[in-house]
This record gives structure tokens, sequence and C-alpha cells, in this order.
């Protein structure tokens, strides 16, 4: 059978596979963050960003309700399987190991960093590479704003992470791409605040007399 013909036969045994089961995987964060860097590792999903350094600050964490959502899947290839992203569970993760004390503190409490997040959006492609192997392509944009110190005004934090990762089998190895690229832009969102964080702690230029 020629490799065109088996990518084919393969598309549509993924199709029917997934048609007769749920056809839906859920991006599980009930795992150690070890254990998200090695699902990076078999997707080859490089590099891996190490969790921000510990804020020095109490952090306030505000996640709207329509951040979870499910996974917006491009071509045909795959495209049967459903993929939920409840991308607030690491979220609330990454963000209680950088506050200080590890315990958010409650919005409006007298934080000195408050995060909200407002939207969460993820889109993945899957392309066959060859027999039972293929690659796929996702990426996660996260959309919310930071403010720092007590009456001060948010600013936006947009950040968005693309990776390809392989996918083999029956479409395998999907949800776990979902987690990890999700991990890395949370990363990408609590650094970009920690970069407010930093500027604030400054000291302030004294005026000329």
């Amino acid at each position: 059978m020629k490799v065109g013909h088996k990518l084919a036969a393969l598309t549509i045994a993924c199709v029917a596979f997934a048609s007769s089961t749920e056809a839906k995987r859920v991006a599980d964060y009930s795992v150690t963050d070890a254990e998200l860097i090695k699902w990076g590792q078999e997707q080859n999903i490089n590099p891996l960003s190490a969790l921000p350094a510990k804020s020095v600050s109490n952090v306030a964490l505000e996640i709207s309700p329509s951040v979870d959502h499910q996974v917006v899947r491009g071509g045909v290839f795959c495209s049967a399987w459903k993929i939920d992203n409840p991308i607030s569970q690491i979220i609330r993760s990454i963000a209680t190991q950088w506050d200080s004390d590890g315990t958010l503190a409650s919005p409006g409490a007298g934080a000195d960093v408050t995060l909200r997040i407002d939207q969460a959006r993820t889109f993945s492609r899957c392309i066959g590479t060859g027999e039972l192997v293929g690659t796929c392509i996702t990426r996660v944009s996260i959309d919310g704003s930071v403010s720092v110190g007590s009456g001060k005004e948010s600013r936006p934090v947009n950040v968005e992470v693309e990776f390809g990762g392989k996918m083999s089998g029956f479409c395998a190895g999907m949800a776990k791409s979902t987690a990890t690229v999700s991990r890395e832009a949370v990363i990408a969102f609590i650094k970009a605040a920690a970069n407010d964080e930093a500027k604030a702690a400054e000291p302030k230029a004294q005026p000329t007399p």
C-alpha cells in the first residue's frame, strides 16, 4: 500500500474509532509539574520553561468562568477527537506556587499583586507525516491583566505560545500536548506579571534639588 493510501486509511480509521467512542479527551492537570515536563519531552516540545521564581508579594487571582474551554481543531486529521482544556486548574496551581507564601489572597483583600484572567483559547491542527505518526501544532493564548499595589491601574497582559508535538497511534498525545503548551502559556503570563512586580519594587529617582 502506498504511503498516501496508508495515511488516508489511518485518517478514516481514526475518525471511525473516535466516532465509536466518547470521542473526547481532557487535558489532565492533576499530575505533578515534573510529569508535565516529561510529557513535553515525549512530545518533542522544546524548550520547556522553568517555573517562575518565587514572588515576594501576596498574590490574588481572579479567573473568568469562561476561561475553561474546548480546543478549536483545525484540518481533518484526528479532528473527530474533542479536547477539553480546563486551563483554570493550571493557572491556579502555578499562581499558587508563585505566591510568596503559597496561599493566594482573595481579590480585593489587600493583595500586593492581582492577576486577572479574562480569556483563554487553544487551537490545534494535526497533520499526518507517516504511517501511524504525525505532528500536532498547538497554540494557547491567554488574555488578562495585572495590577501591582493597592489602587494601581491594571495593565493588560496578552501571551500566545505555539509548539509542534508528535502524535502517534490513534491520535494519541493530543491532550498531553494541550496540557504542556498550556503550562508554557501560563508561565509566560506570570513572568510578564513578575516584570511589573519588579518595576514597582525599583527605587524611585529622587528629584534634583
